[in-house]
């Protein structure tokens, strides 16, 4: 007999506004578990590692062969947040 699976419907959170989901609870998540990012196996290599440009790194992840650098920002995009590269 197969298992039934159930659906989940996705429901969009704004992290910015809400009172307990922020960006500190994101982190913990991706952190906890790299693999909802959905680019495979990942290991944390790092959090909040300081770029010698200045800044901070949210996440290091990486796998064999990568390194994924992690930037969360909450709200809408702004390309030059924490792109202080020498």
């Amino acid at each position: 007999m197969q298992a039934q699976m159930k659906l989940i419907p996705l429901k969009r959170v704004n992290l910015k506004a809400h009172p307990q989901l922020n960006e500190a609870w994101l982190q913990d998540q991706i952190a906890e578990d790299p693999s909802i990012l959905g680019l495979g196996e990942l290991e944390l290599k790092d959090r909040e590692r300081r770029r010698q440009s200045g800044g901070r790194l949210d996440l290091l992840l990486q796998n064999e062969e990568q390194r994924f650098e992690v930037e969360l920002q909450p709200g809408a995009t702004d390309e030059n947040h924490n792109h202080q590269r020498a």
